[in-house]
């Protein structure tokens, strides 16, 4: 007769397996939302300006939470303000006259008539997929037993 992967008498008098378990998920969940949504920003957003200038807006009263805002100039004509989130370029591009263009449904700019791929794609893709195996993984203790163990046993 197959040992079970875990000992029911064990797992249900250590709270420390729920928690892990819980833990997983949450963080799991986490990551892929962040991710898949970072990504899609990027995959679905069409671009087409040149950065004119730079300029900072802090958060009152301290004045300690700062973003740069760029003041831009489209395709069109129209001026506007453009706001990258976090990593969206690679830190020192945005100079005044840099011209960038992308097209909607890539995750390739066009960078002053330079190709360039998105620097964070590698590193968004493997979050996903570890935050995606978190998941599977969760699936898989709950299946095991872990969680509907612990709960059984503390209802009984």
């Amino acid at each position: 007769m197959r040992r079970p992967l875990f000992n029911p008498d064990e797992l249900s008098s250590n709270p420390i397996a729920f928690v892990a378990a819980i833990g997983l998920i949450f963080w799991s969940s986490v990551v892929v939302l962040i991710c898949a949504t970072r990504i899609a920003t990027v995959f679905f957003s069409a671009e087409d300006f040149v950065v004119k200038s730079s300029y900072q807006v802090c958060e009152p009263p301290l004045n300690n939470r700062c973003e740069t805002h760029y003041s831009i100039v489209r395709s069109s004509g129209e001026g506007g303000d453009f706001v990258p989130f976090g990593y969206q370029f690679k830190r020192g591009l945005l100079v005044e006259g840099t011209h960038i263009a992308k097209s909607a449904a890539s995750f390739a700019y066009v960078i002053d008539d330079r190709p360039e791929q998105w620097p964070y794609l590698g590193t968004h893709a493997l979050a996903l997929l570890g935050g995606i195996g978190g998941a599977l993984a969760w699936l898989f203790l709950i299946k095991m037993g872990i969680l509907p163990l612990w709960f059984r046993t503390r209802n009984e």
